[in-house]
């Protein structure tokens, strides 16, 4: 803060002193000149962006913190600035009038002057000492408020505009091409749709504009020194100082983005929907803005909501004040967006001899993302639909069958079976819901068979002919089974009802065995014996608890009312301490507020005797300098008149040269143009030689051509004549030219002496002027020193007074101060023995009410274990009764089950259903199997026509889509004529997606084989994968542009594009 207002200190010394004059006498509401031709509407709020920019750069070199090409800079404009000389030397004579005003002769008084004064004395007007005690601390506290106001200024940012590409707005101005410059705040930059252009803050952080981005640098604001404002479009931003906060404000400044160190990219408006992460679950609201972080962090603001967002994280803004972030996943975004030059890049380098111009590092991010749905579409409908695959088929067979399992099962819990009408009348493939669930395990079991065996099977029906022979042989074994069964029917029904007997019995002994009541030892009754007597010893200790429990309450409640009154009584000592510190910390600060110190005052003393001495000897350096000033005036004045003279003698000599080179230029032109009619005549004169040449010999002389001949000639030789006298004319005119320029050397010579000596006057007469100003400079400064060394005399002898009264009052609070921390730490001291014989007796009294809760839960635990012992009882008993009623009934069964047919009777139904769910099951997935064998072979073909069409379509779609993204190369044709370079680019477009794309690539088996970018990027290939596609797009190239073409290719650069594609 002290170098802060030192600085305003200084600009308002030399707003006074005239070093930077502001002219009076305009309106409110002027336009002040700025960057471009342009400026800004200045109004009464406050000061223009200029005025802030050049109040900055004084206070930067009154600090010493400019650099030497930037203080040299400011110093050679203060001096060419003619205002503010003019200015400097009106304020000096103002100065030396004033000054004149109160210097007079001396002089003596007469008797009759003295008896006047005498009778008349002068009285000066006096202030009350309160009044002007009063005045003085007003005046004080004006300083500090205007100090604190002009303190908290932040100086703007260092904005350049650099690298633009393009149609750029400043201030809706257009700029020249690869404009550069300086920006003040609240200056708007615009891109146009293919431009670019980068913002340099303080000659470190960087923020790249993409097209169409309209952008604000703002006023800085507290603790944020640099502040842009994002209208809509993209930009790339690299904050990279540690000095110093930045504040992206986008959405109108509903949102904002801060930070100190950071990498991102920020994307508004449409362009916000095109550049969404991959992995972005869209919501019912829109995205209005995309951020992602590439380096450090930083804080996004929407509302009262704040996230910190890191390295690898992106947020999406949408409509609403909503914030989604997540992960960056998937595709390389940085790689895509910007080149290794920090471009957005909005064009493809299509004619890339080194490397296939789709791959990730050259290619734009809206072609790639456009391109890769569209093949990852045809590869999904091609896999799914178009080529078999067994495992797939038998995979896809396997859910639907489980599928319909789990429905028939479904409906038999349901208790609505499906109606034997739908099923077909007949064969394998009528199965009942009953027989498909009972069939389950050998269905899935024979499909989970060969689901073991991979790329054994060529389709799904070869899978299902395996089961032929399985079911055959079931077949058999079921005939035999059903002649035994048959035997061991009738004794079976004689065996049922003595069975029945027996379960039921056997139902009620089991439902006693599972009670939990049941001990067939006895063990359960002892323990819960043992129990019961141990509870009844806990319950009898609750009486004796209890009453220890009371006294110990009794005794609490007295020791905790003396801790609340003491309590009590500590606030107003704690208040009074309170006041006794800060009365001590208001004083000391009073002191140490006060400028008074000894030193000090023996300083001021001592400053003052010494600036009454320095003021007379400044007066006569003053007149010294200035009779030195007008004798170097008058020495340039003459030198001026010299120099005005030879200046005009090289005028004229100049003159004439110019005149003479003139006439010879004219001499030249017309030598030239007779020239050239003699040598038409004299071709017209060959043509009809040799036509007369022709004629026979004896034709010649009277022909018409012989006379046309004749007068060819005459004319040529008078031609020969023109052309003799022009080369004349020249050769004069040659020498008028030599002449007049050899007269110009002593011309020059002569002005060169002469400027040397007007140059030699001049910085005698600056040296002259600056001799002057130092030494009106000294008496200021001389006359200054004397008025304000006297002024802190005074002060200081005021501030030793003041401080002196309140070192009597500090020694008056410290005595306050230890009468008050007595009282408080004896308050403290009873408080803390309190506490320690409170807490013994706190701990005592809960001891005795867990004893109290144990009893009563002992208690009712005790009544709960009575009950089970008699359940327990009484499940014996009955269980004895049933089991001698059962063996009764068992011993009348094995009597008539003595035949081996009855004792196989179960095996046998057993393995006859066995044998009929899985023949059945096996037959239906044998049958089932082959149906949909053949109904995929009918898919196969019409998914195949689809799929042909479908990939003809997306070709179509992706060429036109590389075309906008290809604009066409300066100065390089693909063809001999417009026809064939048509042809040539729509087979290098076709090249590019099929390389991209392609069906035969993608089906190969193994990907590093694989024919398109495509399926190489998606699985992670080597570089050997990638480098052989970029062979083969080099074949495809060379092949359609022809070995020349390809060569001369090879030298084309991104930079080589004649414009950004229309798309």
């Amino acid at each position: 803060m002290p170098s802060v207002q030192a600085g305003h200190r200084a600009r308002s010394h030399c707003a006074l002193d005239g070093s930077l004059p502001r002219r009076s006498g305009r309106p409110h509401g002027r336009r002040l000149p700025g960057p471009g031709q342009g400026g800004r509407l200045v109004g009464e709020s406050g000061m223009s962006e200029s005025d802030k920019q050049r109040d900055t750069t004084i206070r930067r070199y009154l600090q010493g913190r400019l650099r030497d090409d930037e203080t040299a800079r400011f110093e050679q404009s203060v001096v060419r600035d003619k205002v503010a000389q003019a200015r400097l030397d009106a304020l000096r004579n103002q100065s030396l009038k004033l000054r004149e005003l109160f210097t007079f002769p001396p002089f003596d008084l007469s008797r009759v002057q003295v008896n006047v004064r005498a009778r008349n004395p002068h009285r000066a007007v006096g202030i009350p000492p309160a009044a002007a005690l009063l005045l003085q601390a007003a005046g004080m506290v004006a300083m500090f408020v205007l100090f604190h106001a002009m303190g908290a200024y932040i100086a703007p940012p260092d904005v350049r505009l650099e690298r633009a590409e393009g149609r750029i707005l400043v201030d809706s101005r257009p700029q020249p091409p690869q404009a550069s410059g300086r920006l003040i705040m609240n200056q708007q930059v615009q891109t146009a749709l293919g431009a670019q252009a980068t913002l340099v803050f303080d000659q470190g952080n960087r923020v790249s504009l993409a097209g169409d981005t309209t952008v604000i640098v703002r006023e800085p604001r507290e603790k944020v020194r640099q502040v842009l404002e994002l209208g809509k479009g993209e930009v790339w931003a690299r904050f990279s100082s540690a000095d110093g906060r930045f504040a992206l404000i986008f959405d109108r400044g509903a949102r904002e983005v801060a930070g100190a160190t950071a990498e991102f990219d920020l994307a508004t408006g449409e362009r916000a929907l095109l550049l969404l992460p991959e992995n972005y679950q869209a919501p019912s609201a829109r995205p209005v803005a995309v951020l992602r972080v590439f380096r450090g962090s930083v804080m996004a603001y929407s509302g009262e909501r704040a996230d910190r967002l890191v390295r690898g994280q992106w947020a999406v803004f949408e409509a609403g004040g909503n914030v989604s972030t997540g992960p960056q996943l998937g595709e390389n975004f940085q790689l895509l967006r910007i080149d290794s030059n920090e471009r957005f890049k909005d064009q493809l380098h299509w004619l890339n001899t080194s490397e296939f111009p789709l791959r990730a590092e050259h290619n734009v991010i809206e072609l790639e993302r456009r391109l890769r749905e569209a093949a990852a579409a045809l590869l999904e409908y091609r896999t799914r639909h178009v080529l078999r695959d067994a495992d797939r088929e038998i995979e896809a067979f396997e859910k639907q069958l489980t599928a319909e399992i789990q429905a028939a099962k479904a409906r038999l819990a349901a208790g609505s079976a499906r109606d034997p009408a739908e099923l077909p009348p007949s064969g394998p493939l009528r199965m009942t819901d009953e027989q498909l669930a009972a069939g389950e395990e050998f269905i899935l079991g024979a499909i989970a068979n060969w689901r073991r065996r991979p790329n054994t099977y060529p389709s799904l029906g070869a899978a299902g002919m395996t089961l032929l022979a399985r079911v055959q042989s079931l077949q058999e074994q079921m005939a035999e089974l059903d002649a035994r069964r048959a035997q061991a029917i009738v004794r079976m029904q004689e065996i049922e009802k003595l069975e029945a007997a027996m379960a039921a019995q056997d139902e009620a002994i089991k439902k006693l065995m599972e009670s939990a009541s049941y001990d067939p030892q006895g063990e359960k009754r002892a323990e819960l014996t043992r129990l019961i007597e141990a509870l009844r010893d806990t319950i009898r200790k609750a009486t004796s608890a209890r009453a220890e429990a009371d006294l110990i309450r009794v005794r609490l409640g007295q020791l905790e009312d003396q801790s609340d009154e003491l309590k009590r009584k500590r606030v107003p000592m704690q208040e009074r301490l309170d006041r006794a510190v800060k009365l001590q910390s208001d004083i000391k600060a009073r002191q140490k507020a006060s400028v008074y110190t000894a030193e000090k005052l023996a300083d001021c003393k001592a400053a003052y005797e010494a600036a009454q001495a320095e003021e007379p000897k400044a007066d006569i350096a003053l007149a010294g300098a200035r009779e030195d000033e007008a004798a170097a005036r008058k020495a340039r004045e003459s030198a001026q008149v010299a120099c005005t003279s030879a200046q005009e003698s090289l005028d004229a000599g100049r003159a004439d040269h110019d005149q003479a080179g003139d006439s010879l230029l004219e001499a030249v032109l017309k030598r030239d143009a007779a020239r050239r009619t003699l040598e038409s005549a004299q071709a017209e004169v060959n043509r009809l030689q040799a036509e007369l040449d022709k004629l026979p010999e004896g034709e010649r002389e009277g022909s018409e051509l012989k006379k046309q001949l004749d007068a060819a000639k005459a004319d040529a030789a008078a031609k020969q004549g023109a052309v003799d006298e022009a080369v004349k004319a020249a050769e004069a005119a040659q020498k008028k030219v030599e002449a007049a320029a050899a007269a110009l050397p002593g011309l020059e010579a002569a002005l060169k002496q002469a400027l040397e000596s007007l140059a030699k006057a001049e910085s005698a007469e600056q040296s002259a002027r600056e001799a002057v100003a130092k030494a009106e400079a000294r008496v200021t400064k001389a006359a200054d020193t004397l008025a304000k060394t006297q002024a802190e005399l005074a002060a200081m002898e005021t501030a030793k007074a003041e401080w002196e009264a309140l070192q009597k009052q500090y020694g008056e609070a410290t005595v306050e101060y230890e009468k008050a921390l007595w009282d408080v730490e004896d308050n403290d001291l009873a408080q803390l023995e309190l506490g320690r014989r409170i807490e013994p007796l706190r701990s005592d009294l809960a001891a005795q009410q867990k004893i109290v809760e144990e009893a009563e839960a002992a208690r009712v635990r005790s009544d709960e274990l009575k009950v089970e012992r008699d359940k327990s009882q009484a499940v014996d008993d009955d269980i004895t009764r049933r089991s001698q009623a059962r063996a009764l009934l068992a011993r009348e069964r094995d009597a008539v089950a003595s035949s081996q047919l009855v004792k196989d009777r179960a095996k046998m139904d057993a393995e006859f259903r066995q044998f009929s769910i899985e023949h059945g099951a096996l037959d239906f997935t044998r049958a089932r199997a082959l149906e949909e064998d053949r109904q995929l072979s009918l898919k196969q073909k019409q998914a195949l026509e689809l799929y042909a069409r479908a990939e003809a379509e997306a070709e179509k779609r992706m060429v036109s889509l590389l075309e906008g993204f290809c604009a066409p190369y300066r100065g390089f044709d693909l063809g001999d004529n417009e026809a064939s370079a048509q042809t040539a680019r729509a087979k290098i477009m076709e090249a590019l997606w099929r390389l991209y794309y392609s069906a035969e690539g993608a089906d190969s088996p193994d990907v590093t084989q694989a024919q398109c970018y495509y399926v190489l990027a998606r699985s992670g290939a080597p570089g050997d994968a990638l480098r052989a596609l970029d062979e083969r797009w080099r074949a495809a190239l060379a092949e359609v542009l022809g070995k020349a073409r390809f060569e001369e290719a090879g030298g084309l650069k991104p930079s080589s594009l004649a414009a950004l594609a229309q798309r």
